[in-house]
């Protein structure tokens, strides 16, 4: 039986690097994820130019009006996530490994 799994990965995308560096996140995220996954981005007040790709690119997106920070950007993604096995991630992390999601 595959688990579901909510990852919440916290963005504040300023220019074209690090916005080239999350995207990298997500793909790799997507890529080599081998369970069910609900992928959460909180957007801790990316310029706006980003926004439209972060709000199509996850299952689940929310934006604030501010910086927030990490860790309250990550209690909003738990907050929000439907499944009890949640992993926090910052966006220049990169799941390189097929199968790095397993239980």
């Amino acid at each position: 039986m595959k688990n579901k799994i909510s990852i919440v990965v916290v963005h504040l995308i300023i220019d074209d690097d690090i916005f080239n560096i999350s995207r990298r996140n997500q793909e790799l995220i997507r890529e080599n994820s081998t369970e069910d996954i609900e992928l959460i981005s909180i957007d801790n007040n990316s310029i706006r130019k980003y926004t439209n790709w972060l709000s199509s690119s996850f299952d689940i997106y929310v934006k604030n009006s501010r910086n927030l920070g990490n860790p309250i950007a990550w209690d909003q993604g738990v907050a929000t996530a439907s499944n009890d096995i949640i992993i926090l991630m910052d966006n220049d992390c990169w799941p390189e490994n097929k199968g790095w999601d397993k239980a």
